[in-house]
């Protein structure tokens, strides 16, 4: 931009000084603008020129100099060998030394001036009414094209990673559109997708050669992404094969932008057009929308008419004649909610009755929603008016029946939206008829999906015939039998209450059947594993366990071991914690003895005796404190997830009760519920605790793919990130210290554990190296283990054929337990140290936490993948189609996955 040309007078308007500006400005603009010369009389030139606008200049000066006013400013037009160019002239008075000076300023607008004109154009042929889309397009670009001064303009989509020309204007005769070409071969366009802003380049290869493409050599480029519903579509930009010698004026990227937005907002509303169109042609409901005032209708579709029996055309002149339809008994009250849906429209619903033309009646169920801008402004109102002649009849109907029935009757329709409720089953189920009329009724009872009751009233709706059953509703406590009488408009259902008879036939029934024991068992279960989720210690959770199961009156005895070893170095259970016997009773319950609990453990499976008096499998020591403390049968449970044995439950009955296959599955989920809740007060108090064990374990077995390539190679492998990924697997990223990454890769591959594996970084005399590698299966490895016993990992080094692993674990674990674990996986391993730490409150942690929590798994992978293979360094390690290949998606999708992952990062930090 050129510098203000300026000129400083004296008292009587005589140029004392001018800048270099005025000078050169001289020589292109009219000689009144610019006289040349100090001691040139300003104003005799001024008076001389033959220009309305120097007569303008010259009054104002002496009004400065009179003292008439201080400052003013004026713009005109001078004509110069290029055409008219606008200027803006700004003169103020200043005292110096007790003597009246003006300073005068003159500061060329014509820029400005044709940025104005061609935003005016613009404006005019995108909002012209006889024009098309496409042709607005096509003179938005040449406009554009002319007016920047720029050899090609181009609105285009990005589609499965093409680059497809929808409209274009060039200098020559030459049609692009249609053309398709890979999105890479326009570096500048893919930057504008992928960072969804503005672009503008004078000169690509001087300013971001980064960007140049050897295919089409573009040197100057401005761009602006269009989206259409929050995503990119595609790009509308200008470009030559040349570099500009001056800069993009300021008025062509608001001119590009603000077109791009418009193109988008077009596109958008295109779309919901073809929407409103598709739902006018082919929804049976009326669907109408209008304007918050209710004195425009918008839209309506086409089944208006057969429901109104009235042409859609009519609501157009007059938006409240569907009024005018309505039956008059029911007129004015839908009036009044007329009224008020205009301040509260989600509130809406009536039902009504509207007369045809020809007088049939038909009934219409009405209801609608607001439309709301980003203010909370009101901008229109959408409802659906549903014809339901044939269900009002269908009620009529049913009610002329069961007016005399004095057992409970309800009807539903073939999509089980209930259509009669008499008094007797509104006073059984507290629910008046008014609150379920036309709902969906298992919206309103999902209790009773998946129940006899639902298969009843099911099957009789798809078979046709009548169908039958008892069944007790657990909620309330009653019985009924139940009749269901389909026809083709759904089913009617008749059921009378049966609670005292079932009573009279369950006083008869042994007290303690299996149902009754069954029922009682799942209760106390239900109970028992919600309870345990606000269970924050172990301890916490074993003694709540044993004190529920024994205070039921289900169980005599109940106390929960957990594996060790004993000083022969064989397997033990050690009861840890008891509810319902004495210590002397669990003292002498020694370990390495072979028995149920031991063999639970081992097994993973639940160990049950019948009949401990009898049982071989029962330990003889043990049988007769068994038999004085009345003990009848066992079940010994593992308390276990799919992967992870924490210890063992292990349960005694009362006398002449036996544990039936059914209880055994309803124990067998307790144990695992129990090891759920281990697994997670362990993983909690290894975020939470201020102290922790820390252990350093070793793994001496070159044998393992990780160790053997530190021997082979002489290098060393430390783990930097485990990713999981949606197949149920692992990414892992692995330093490599002191040897080439190429050579590690080529090793781990030969083996028979690792499928494929790749260099994220070489390895530098600066910095080491890092690879990328998957396992051909996802075997159980000893971080799975330490990960389901709460263990932070610090460090995982394979180095000279030893793998060494340093964790802290929650206080309160068990190391032993633990290490028979691992050893069951890795036999080699040893512990080498443990010791106590402190730590302090980990805040850093509990963001991580709370940022892992509202991740989906597909983000936290891709953000986890992009960190670890250097996507963030400066520069980059990796690009994002090398990313995409990772994960074996497209480049949008994982630009997508990876700006919802920032999102969510960035509104952890800063949210309050």
């Amino acid at each position: 931009m050129a510098p203000n040309s300026a000129a400083i007078l004296d008292a009587d308007g005589t140029i004392l000084a001018t800048n270099s500006a005025w000078q050169d400005s001289a020589e292109t603009t009219d000689s009144w603008l610019h006289p040349i010369g100090d001691g040139t009389d300003y104003l005799k030139a001024l008076d001389t020129a033959e220009s309305t606008s120097a007569n303008r200049v010259a009054a104002g000066v002496r009004e400065l100099l009179a003292g008439d006013r201080e400052q003013f400013e004026i713009e005109y037009a001078c004509e110069s060998p290029d055409g008219p160019r606008w200027f803006a002239t700004q003169a103020t008075t200043v005292v110096h030394d007790g003597t009246k000076h003006v300073t005068i300023t003159h500061c060329e607008t014509t820029a400005r001036k044709d940025g104005q004109r061609v935003l005016r154009e613009a404006c005019e042929i995108s909002t012209a009414p006889d024009r098309s889309f496409d042709e607005q397009i096509a003179e938005l670009l040449e406009l554009g094209r002319t007016a920047i001064g720029i050899d090609y303009a181009t609105l285009s989509r990005v589609q499965d990673e093409k680059y497809v020309f929808e409209s274009v204007a060039t200098p020559a005769a030459d049609d692009l559109r249609g053309t398709t070409a890979p999105l890479s071969a326009f570096p500048n366009c893919e930057r504008v997708v992928e960072q969804t802003q503005t672009l503008v380049r004078r000169d690509v290869t001087e300013q971001a050669p980064e960007l140049a493409d050897p295919a089409w050599g573009i040197e100057s480029y401005i761009g602006a992404p269009v989206t259409v519903d929050g995503e990119v579509y595609g790009t509308f930009c200008f470009y030559s094969m040349d570099p500009r010698a001056e800069a993009f004026p300021d008025w062509a990227v608001t001119f590009v932008e603000c077109l791009s937005n418009w193109v988008g907002h077009e596109l958008e509303r295109r779309e919901r057009e073809e929407q409103l169109q598709q739902i006018k042609t082919t929804v049976s409901d009326v669907v109408w929308v209008s304007s918050p005032e209710k004195d425009e209708i918008e839209f309506v579709s086409d089944s208006y008419e057969d429901v109104w029996g009235r042409p859609p055309e009519t609501l157009r002149t007059d938006a409240t004649s569907f009024v005018d339809a309505i039956h008059p008994d029911d007129r004015k009250r839908v009036q009044e909610a007329l009224v008020a849906q205009r301040t509260d429209p989600d509130a809406y619903e009536e039902t009504y009755r509207v007369v045809q033309p020809d007088g049939e009646i038909r009934w219409i169920h009405d209801r609608s929603s607001g439309i709301y801008d980003d203010n909370g402004t009101l901008r229109a109102i959408v409802g659906i008016a549903s014809d339901i002649t044939e269900r009002k009849e269908r009620e009529q109907k049913y009610r002329r029946l069961t007016e005399r029935i004095t057992d409970a009757y309800y009807a539903f329709d073939a999509d089980w939206n209930v259509t009669y409720w008499n008094d007797t089953v509104a006073d059984r189920g507290d629910m008046p008829a008014a609150d379920i009329l036309g709902k969906h009724f298992w919206d309103v009872y999902p209790e009773l999906e998946g129940t006899v009751y639902e298969e009843t009233v099911r099957n009789a709706m798809e078979s046709q015939e009548p169908k039958s059953c008892e069944f007790y509703y657990e909620s309330d406590d009653y019985w009924i039998e139940l009749q269901a009488y389909p026809d083709k408009g759904g089913v009617s259902v008749i059921s009378q209450q049966i609670t005292e008879r079932k009573k009279r036939e369950q006083t008869l029934a042994q007290q303690r059947d299996e149902l009754t024991q069954l029922k009682r068992l799942n209760t106390l279960v239900r109970n028992l594993t919600q309870a345990l989720q606000n269970t924050t210690t172990r301890d916490g959770i074993e003694t709540a366990v044993c004190d529920r199961l024994t205070d039921s009156d289900l169980y005599q005895t109940v106390w929960i071991g957990t594996r060790s070893q004993s000083d022969s170095n064989d397997s033990t259970v050690v009861p840890q914690t008891s509810a319902g016997v004495g210590d002397d009773y669990l003292g002498g319950i020694p370990g390495g003895e072979p028995g149920p609990a031991l063999v639970a453990v081992q097994t993973g499976e639940i160990q049950v005796i019948d009949d401990i008096a009898t049982a071989d499998r029962f330990p003889d020591y043990r049988r007769e404190i068994a038999l004085e403390n009345g003990h009848h049968s066992l079940a010994a449970v593992p308390i276990a997830t799919d992967e992870t044995t924490y210890g063992v439950l292990v349960v005694y009955t009362p006398r002449e009760h036996t544990i039936s296959e059914a209880e055994q599955e309803v124990l067998v989920d307790l144990g695992r519920s129990i090891a759920l809740a281990i697994q997670r007060v362990h993983s909690q108090r290894s975020l939470t605790a201020e102290t922790a064990v820390a252990l350093e374990f070793r793994i001496a077995d070159s044998a393992i793919a990780f160790a053997e390539v530190t021997v082979e190679l002489g290098c060393e492998l430390e783990l930097e990130q485990r990713v999981p990924t949606s197949g149920g697997g692992y990414i892992y990223y692995l330093t490599v210290l002191g040897g080439d990454s190429a050579r590690v890769c080529d090793h781990l591959e030969e083996g028979c554990l690792v499928r494929d594996s790749r260099v994220v970084r070489a390895t530098t005399d600066d910095e080491p190296g890092l690879v990328e590698t998957r396992l051909e299966e996802t075997p159980r490895l000893p971080l799975d283990v330490l990960t389901d016993y709460g263990a932070s990992m610090t460090r995982a080094r394979a180095d000279d054929g030893d793998i060494s692993l340093s964790v802290e674990l929650p206080p309160e674990v068990a190391v032993g337990s633990l290490l028979t674990d691992l050893r069951e996986i890795v036999p080699t391993i040893e512990v080498v140290s443990k010791r106590h730490v402190d730590r302090p409150t980990r805040t850093v942690t509990a963001l991580r936490e709370q940022v892992n929590d509202l991740l989906t798994p597909k983000q936290g992978a891709a953000i986890k993948a992009a960190y670890s293979r250097g996507y963030y360094r400066w520069p980059r390690d990796t690009t994002v189609e090398e990313l995409a290949e990772t994960f074996d998606i497209s480049s949008p999708a994982l630009h997508y996955r990876l700006r919802k992952a920032h999102h969510t990062v960035i509104s952890s930090l800063l949210d309050e």
